[in-house]
């Protein structure tokens, strides 16, 4: 059987012109004042993370999408836990442990972006926050089912009490490690 030569496949758009390295827009370097947004990135430079734009709104909106993005998957991995046989307990502190670590990444990078470089310490912080997080909301959502308010309501208060206190506590963190 012959072998066929395989099509040639052009593109219908032409290739982008190559960024000149270390140059401005005008051709010319950028002043020794030029802020690092407005140098060229590289390749052998990685780019900063975007500001945390909004101010303090838009970090409350990242914040409740990263901790509701969290909640799916944290549900995902228990259930998936589950399914293959481990325990519901085993399951559930494979799945805190996975939204941990996700609700870290996502808000250090997305809701607070922080430039700092990562660390065990600022992750061993986070997950000592989160934790007195969550007391809180077992301590108060166990306080209002206890002086007789309805479940929708305790979990109410203890969740969003905690969500503040989190919040309030990570803003804060991620904002000494710039």
């Amino acid at each position: 059987m012959p072998r066929r030569r395989p099509r040639r496949v052009t593109m219908p758009w032409r290739p982008l012109p190559a960024i000149p390295r270390h140059k401005g827009a005008s051709g010319r370097p950028p002043p020794k004042s030029a802020s690092p947004a407005e140098r060229v990135t590289t390749p052998d430079r990685a780019p900063e993370p975007p500001p945390a734009a909004g101010g303090l709104k838009g970090q409350v909106l990242r914040f409740l999408f990263v901790g509701g993005s969290a909640a799916a998957i944290d549900f995902g991995v228990l259930a998936l836990g589950i399914h293959l046989g481990g325990s519901r307990y085993a399951s559930r502190v494979a799945s805190v442990a996975v939204a941990i670590v996700y609700t870290w990444w996502l808000n250090r990078r997305l809701t607070f972006a922080t430039p700092a470089p990562p660390s065990w310490r600022e992750f061993g912080h986070y997950v000592g926050v989160t934790l007195a997080g969550s007391l809180i909301n077992l301590v108060l959502y166990s306080a209002a089912l206890w002086f007789g308010a309805p479940l929708w309501l305790a979990f109410g208060i203890g969740t969003g009490t905690a969500a503040v206190f989190n919040f309030l506590r990570y803003r804060a963190m991620f904002s000494k490690s710039d």
